[in-house]
């Protein structure tokens, strides 16, 4: 665990749902989550460097600093004893190759939307988190967007039509 009592966070995936979204809200909401962010991947050395520039800005503005160890191989993230909880939001055909090996370092593991690729992926991540016994979270947040909860309401107003 952080000397700060922060959660150490590693992020596999340094795109428009790992960094815009999820890392940007986590260094925004760092006061009362304590989710610090000390380790980032990217198969693009650009987008690592960017993404920590971007990240250690928006700590700042908290007063906290952040180094992240950077790296372009996830299962190096993985090993990382600074990290407690992996994010992989990378392309979903490297979910399996992220997930399995996550799950069995026994560290919280979260996996973007669509789980996997293909079923045979799926299957061998699920059976992982079986085996390993560490509970996966998957994101699926669409359904709480604010566009998506408004359509939502619409239909249910009768606005749209029916469904």
């Amino acid at each position: 665990m952080q000397p700060d009592s922060a959660i150490g966070v590693g992020i596999i995936g340094l795109g428009v749902r790992g960094l815009d979204s999820i890392a940007r809200n986590m260094a925004t909401l760092y006061p009362e989550t304590k989710l610090k962010i000390t380790a980032l991947c990217d198969r693009n050395p650009e987008r690592i460097d960017e993404a920590q520039d971007y990240l250690q800005a928006r700590y700042a503005h908290h007063g906290t600093e952040i180094k992240p160890t950077l790296y372009i191989n996830g299962r190096d993230l993985i090993d990382d004893a600074a990290v407690e909880l992996i994010i992989i939001t990378s392309i979903t055909d490297t979910h399996r190759e992220f997930a399995v090996p996550a799950l069995r370092s026994g560290k919280k593991v979260y996996c973007d939307k669509p789980l996997a690729h293909n079923a045979e992926d799926a299957i061998a991540i699920v059976e992982a988190e079986t085996a390993t016994k560490n509970e996966l979270i998957m994101g699926f947040t669409r359904r709480y967007e604010s566009t998506w909860v408004k359509a939502y309401q619409l239909l249910q107003d009768g606005v749209i039509g029916d469904l």
